[in-house]
């Protein structure tokens, strides 16, 4: 993971910790990264932004947002088909050729979109709650029209040394009216930060359930630990390493 990317995930922390009221503690990674890690430009203002306020800016502040949106289009592979008309296996006089059947041609539709997101925060509790709702509707390819719900909720947990932050997610998908798939997942990230640098420990559990293709269900579960070091001003090193295990797999 770069600089940019383990600022990137306290800058998340500091947020939560500006949701929550928890002022110090969210100035305090603030500082950490503007001083410690040289974020970017883009990171930089907000960070800013928010130490210029004392962590009370509106949009932090309320918790909440509610994001709606709706549009449309036309899309000439709404069936993500393929334009070959035939497979070819083999060569020589060992070569087969198969005649695909139309139904994997692309398929073209207007098609209409809408969805909903809604994020709270909880600070009786320390809860982060989000949830999403879409659907897009295929004028000319109804078994292809997709509806997504999603809800996620995550809480940090401050440590002797460090924090902890767990996080818990689910969706569920239909397709053409069918209900398609499942996806569960749960995760954990430690982070430790000071002036010399900072550690970042995560491990998730990911699994996917496939209603009427269940030969494709499978499951994920991934550890890795990244670190940065302050050499000077103006130096770091940063190392990372990762293991990820795919339904009976295992990969570095």
């Amino acid at each position: 993971m770069t600089a940019a990317g383990v600022a990137g995930e306290i800058m998340d922390l500091a947020v939560e910790h500006c949701r929550r009221g928890e002022s110090a503690q969210a100035l305090s990674m603030l500082a950490a990264i503007r001083t410690q890690l040289d974020p970017p430009p883009a990171l930089l203002r907000l960070i800013e932004g928010l130490e210029a306020t004392g962590c009370k800016s509106p949009a932090v502040a309320s918790g909440q947002a509610l994001r709606v949106q709706i549009g449309g289009g036309w899309d000439s592979n709404v069936s993500q088909g393929i334009t070959a008309r035939s497979l070819v296996l083999g060569s020589g006089d060992n070569l087969l050729e198969l005649e695909l059947d139309p139904s994997y041609q692309p398929r073209s539709s207007a098609f209409a979109h809408a969805s909903v997101d809604y994020s709270a925060t909880l600070p009786a509790y320390g809860l982060n709650l989000q949830g999403a709702l879409a659907h897009r509707k295929n004028e000319r390819a109804s078994a292809f029209d997709v509806t997504t719900v999603s809800a996620a909720a995550s809480r940090e947990f401050a440590l002797a040394r460090g924090s902890l932050r767990g996080q818990v997610e689910l969706s569920e998908v239909w397709l053409g009216g069918v209900h398609y798939q499942r996806s569960q997942s749960v995760a954990a990230q430690w982070l430790d930060t000071g002036r010399s640098g900072a550690l970042l420990a995560t491990l998730s559990a990911t699994a996917g359930q496939y209603f009427t293709q269940p030969s494709q269900n499978s499951w994920q579960l991934e550890a890795g630990l990244f670190g940065e070091w302050r050499i000077n001003g103006s130096q770091s090193l940063h190392a990372g390493a990762s293991l990820c295990w795919m339904s009976g797999a295992i990969t570095g």
